[in-house]
C-alpha cells in the first residue's frame, strides 16, 4: 500500500512538473497578449520567435501573435499620421481659403458702401484686385480637387507614345510672355534623336508645368531656367533647374509635401498654395516614376524625373 501510494504521489508530482513546463510558454503568452491589451494596442516589446520545421504549434501561436501585433501596431500609427496630417491639412486649406475670401470680401463691402465716393479709376482698381483674389481662391479649389482625384486613383494614365521635345516647347511657349516681363530666359539643352516616351500626355504637360511655375517663382527678375532632356539607359531623364534663390538642405525632404512651403526667404514673392508638388509627385508615381530634388541656398534648384521610352 506505501509503496502505491508513493508511486502516486511521485506521479503525480511528475505530472504537474510536466503539465508546468508545457503551459509555461503558454502563460508567457498570454502574459504578453495582456500587456498588449494594456497598452492599448500601441505598442509590443520585441522577442526573437523560432519558426522554421522544428517548431511546434505554440511556437507557431506565438509567432502568428507577434507578427499580428505588430501589423496592429504599424496601422495604428499609420492611423495616428493620417489624422495628424488630416488636421494639418483641414488648417492649411482653412487658412489658405480664408486670406484671399476675406480680402475678397473686403473690397466688394468697400465699393458697396463706399460706391458714391470712389471715383471710377478706385472702382477699377478694386474690382481688379478682388478679381485677382476670385482667381486665386478658384485656382486653390481646382488644385484641391485635382489632388483628390490623384489619391483617390480616379485617374488612370492614358499611356502613348509622344515626342517629349515638342510637349516641352509647347509648355514654354505658354510662359513666354510671364518670363518676358522679368526678363528670365528660358534655354532648352535637348539629345539629338531623342525617342518617344509613353506616358499620358496631359498628366506629364501638368508636370512639366508645375515645374516651370515653381522655378519663375523663385527665380528673381534677369535669371535662368534650364530644362534639359537626356537619354538614360530605357527612359529618357527631365531636368528643370533655376538659378534662384534655393532650398535649404533640411527642407528638401519636406517640399513635396501638401502645402508646405519652404522658409520665408521662398514665401516673399510666393503665390502659391504648395500643392503643384504634391501634384507633380503623385502623377510621376501614378507612372511608376519618382521625382527627385537638389538644392543649396543661393544656388537655385533642380527637379528631375524620367518617363520610359516606346518600344514600336
Amino acid at each position: 500500500t506505501w509503496v502505491l501510494v508513493i508511486v502516486l504521489v511521485f506521479s503525480l508530482l511528475l505530472a504537474l512538473l510536466v503539465f508546468k513546463y508545457m503551459t509555461r510558454r503558454l502563460n508567457t503568452l498570454s502574459e504578453k497578449i495582456e500587456q498588449f491589451k494594456q497598452s492599448g494596442f500601441s505598442t509590443i516589446s520585441a522577442a526573437q520567435i523560432r519558426h522554421d520545421r522544428s517548431s511546434d504549434e505554440i511556437d507557431d501561436l506565438t509567432y502568428a501573435f507577434y507578427e499580428m501585433a505588430n501589423t496592429i501596431v504599424r496601422q495604428l500609427n499609420k492611423l495616428k499620421q493620417a489624422d495628424i496630417q488630416r488636421r494639418e491639412l483641414i488648417a492649411n486649406v482653412s487658412h489658405d481659403l480664408r486670406t484671399p475670401l476675406t480680402t475678397l470680401q473686403g473690397y466688394l463691402e468697400t465699393i458697396l458702401r463706399k460706391s458714391n465716393e470712389l471715383s471710377k479709376t478706385e472702382k477699377e482698381r478694386y474690382i481688379g484686385i478682388a478679381l485677382q483674389h476670385s482667381q486665386r481662391l478658384g485656382n486653390l479649389v481646382s488644385e484641391l480637387f485635382e489632388l483628390a482625384r490623384l489619391d483617390a486613383n480616379e485617374t488612370r494614365p492614358r499611356l502613348e507614345a509622344f515626342s517629349l521635345p515638342e510637349l516641352v516647347h509647347d509648355v514654354i511657349h505658354k510662359f513666354w510672355l510671364m518670363t518676358s516681363k522679368r526678363n528670365i530666359s528660358l534655354e532648352t539643352r535637348f539629345d539629338k534623336s531623342l525617342p518617344f516616351v509613353y506616358a499620358d500626355l496631359g498628366l506629364i504637360e501638368r508636370v512639366i508645368q508645375n515645374l516651370l511655375e515653381n522655378a519663375i517663382r523663385y527665380t528673381p527678375e534677369g535669371g535662368r531656367i534650364v530644362i534639359s532632356l537626356t537619354r538614360a539607359n530605357e527612359s529618357v531623364s527631365v531636368q528643370v533647374k533655376d538659378n534662384g534663390c534655393g532650398i535649404a538642405e533640411k527642407e528638401l525632404p519636406l517640399i513635396f509635401e501638401r502645402f508646405y512651403r519652404p522658409e520665408k526667404s521662398r514665401q516673399q514673392s510666393s503665390g502659391g498654395a504648395g500643392l503643384g508638388l504634391a501634384i507633380s509627385k503623385r502623377i510621376l508615381e501614378l507612372h511608376g516614376s519618382t521625382i527627385q530634388a537638389f538644392s543649396r541656398i543661393n544656388q537655385g534648384a533642380e527637379f528631375r524625373f524620367n518617363l520610359p521610352i516606346h518600344h514600336a
